[in-house]
């Protein structure tokens, strides 16, 4: 397994200042040395993310373990269409304003740079994806990227019959 690279491009603004890239398994800095507490990224990071990714050498990302990381998870909403005890509680929860959503085109462009980085498998979940306007098209895109090998969806199957 190859060494991850001693310096990090991925979780430094051009000034050198860190970034909120998380310790996430699907984005992660290749040392893993410096990562700060935010665990989801809001449309606001996207931009600074992808410009810090592109021109990179094609490269491979690491987890904060040494291990490559090939997976990635896209929430592409908060809503769902049932109220199950373990993930909604009996006061609910606050959603995200709409404009703190990934539009379809950061989607694809993040997962485009990531792809390039050795992303292979991705996993589109929510809440309840299939609440998400447009979502074939957003999958038909997806898989058209190249690099992306396996494309997964993660749904409570009620609202899938209409697309099977």
């Amino acid at each position: 397994m190859p060494k991850p690279p001693q310096k990090d491009p991925l979780n430094k603004d051009k000034v050198g200042r860190p970034i909120n890239v998380g310790p996430t398994p699907e984005i992660d800095s290749p040392s893993g040395k410096e990562l700060v507490d935010k665990k989801v990224l809001y449309a606001d990071d996207i931009e600074q993310i992808i410009s810090n990714f592109e021109g990179m050498e094609r490269t491979v990302l690491y987890d904060n373990h040494n291990r490559p990381i090939s997976y990635l998870r896209i929430a592409v909403t908060d809503r769902c269409n049932l109220r199950c005890f373990y993930c909604m509680p009996e006061e609910g929860i606050r959603y995200l304003p709409k404009r703190e959503l990934l539009t379809f085109e950061e989607i694809i462009r993040l997962t485009q740079v990531l792809a390039s980085l050795g992303i292979s498998k991705v996993r589109i979940t929510g809440g309840e994806p299939f609440l998400r306007k447009d979502l074939i098209k957003l999958l038909e895109q997806i898989r058209a990227i190249e690099g992306v090998d396996e494309l997964h969806i993660t749904t409570n199957g009620l609202l899938a019959g209409d697309y099977i």
